[in-house]
């Protein structure tokens, strides 16, 4: 695929089939948002909303406050010996502590029966609102259909998705007790949970303060075993023995740092050094949180190079998709309105009329090429070519521009002049 490009396959019903789901689908929304209305604000009757339960409540604690000011006004007269008429004065006393009781009164009563009725109003809502959602099907605002694989591979998709985030936070460690917690609380089949069992055991040990897992699991010399290093010296600097951290530091460490020219590597063990030989309270004191933030760090760095030793994605293929669609909506309204304002429509079922720029990590991985001029998916029929200028078309486009290869044609998207006797056809490797 072309790098920063999105493309998309229309196959399945007509457009006029994509309107009818599309209104379909804004009907159920209108449906929502008119019932959430109704559950927050009522429906015109005194005792119903959840915002009136809120703004009794606010007129209660106004209340509070101004019987709080009258008694601390009493207190500090008769701290300050004001006081003439003891019976007169406990009189206003009683007189504030009634009021409360009244108020206390009213509002409790208010709220219990607002919240009767918003008891009732959300019975309403799970009703004619959420009850709806779960006997809505996605195919009838679904345009393209999918057929029964596809299905299973979106399941596998969200398996996934759970997974690789979710599993690393949940209450149990042991290999089989991780697989049976997945199934049972998120529905992931054990096949796909397997992948990342010894992730999950690994951060949750380092999150408990055990890093031997990790350390044991880490390849030598590389970024995370110098950061695992440095969180393990922190650990021990915060005990408070500086010179078994002094010892740990300099019989682990220099090895790393003679393998490596990073500077920032160096400057933190200088810094750390400091740490230990000055000793400053200050730097003691924020020591804590400076170990919560390279523990984040090492767990982020282990959990890419799992991902990477694993052959698995270290985002989601569903987070990127859901990303990508999020990103490239707009330009889809956009081109929709064009379309209806000038009445034109796309030329081909697999062809794209615009393109959506996606950020590198969005885009560097797809397994496929999208031709820069025809804006088609390159096929087995229809593979791809490169020019002596090392740009990349289709054959389909090689074609129109040679004229079948009869003559020469300038490079698309540069100067160079090409024929089709110069170029070669490409294939692509997964790394």
């Amino acid at each position: 695929m072309g790098k920063g490009m999105l493309t998309t396959t229309t196959h399945g019903p007509s457009r006029a089939g994509w309107q009818c789901a599309n209104g379909a689908m804004s009907q159920l929304l209108r449906n929502l948002e008119t019932e959430f209305g109704r559950l927050r604000t009522g429906n015109g009757e005194a005792d119903h909303g959840l915002k009136k339960c809120a703004d009794e409540t606010h007129e209660f604690r106004v209340q509070l406050k101004k019987l709080k000011a009258h008694l601390a006004k009493q207190a500090q007269e008769r701290q300050a010996g004001e006081v003439v008429d003891e019976a007169g004065f406990e009189r206003k006393r009683e007189l504030i502590v009634e009021k409360l009781r009244r108020t206390h009164t009213s509002w409790s009563g208010a709220v219990r029966r607002t919240c009767r009725g918003a008891v009732a109003a959300q019975g309403r809502f799970e009703k004619h609102a959420v009850q709806r959602l779960f006997e809505f099907e996605l195919d009838k605002v679904y345009t393209h259909r999918l057929p029964a694989h596809a299905r299973e591979q979106v399941a596998r998709a969200i398996g996934k998705h759970l997974s690789r985030y979710n599993i690393s936070n949940i209450p149990v460690r042991e290999h089989d007790d991780i697989l049976r917690y997945m199934r049972a609380i998120y529905g992931v089949d054990e096949e796909v949970t397997e992948d990342y069992v010894e992730m999950s055991q690994i951060i949750q040990d380092m999150r408990k303060g055990d890093i031997s897992g990790c350390m044991a699991w880490c390849e030598p010399g590389s970024n995370l075993q110098f950061e695992l290093y440095l969180l393990k010296a922190k650990q021990l600097l915060l005990e408070g023995d500086r010179l078994l951290t002094y010892n740990y530091v300099m019989n682990n460490i220099p090895g790393l740092m003679l393998q490596t020219r990073k500077y920032g590597i160096r400057r933190d063990i200088g810094t750390l050094l400091a740490n230990i030989a000055v000793g400053d309270a200050a730097k003691f004191e924020s020591l804590e949180s400076e170990i919560r933030v390279q523990l984040d760090k090492c767990v982020a760095l282990f959990t890419r190079d799992y991902c990477r030793k694993n052959n698995l994605l270290y985002n989601s293929s569903l987070f990127l998709i859901l990303l990508s669609g999020i990103i490239s909506f707009q330009f889809f309204i956009k081109y929709q309105t064009i379309r209806a304002a000038s009445h034109v429509d796309w030329t081909t079922e697999d062809e794209l009329p615009f393109s959506v720029k996606l950020p590198d990590f969005l885009s560097d991985f797809h397994p496929i090429f999208i031709c820069p001029v025809l804006k088609e998916e390159t096929t087995r029929e229809n593979p791809p070519y490169s020019l002596p200028c090392h740009h990349i078309i289709s054959k389909k486009s090689l074609d129109k521009l040679s004229t079948n290869g009869t003559c020469n044609f300038k490079c698309p998207y540069c100067p160079i002049m090409a024929s089709k006797s110069k170029t070669h056809k490409v294939n692509f490797a997964k790394l």
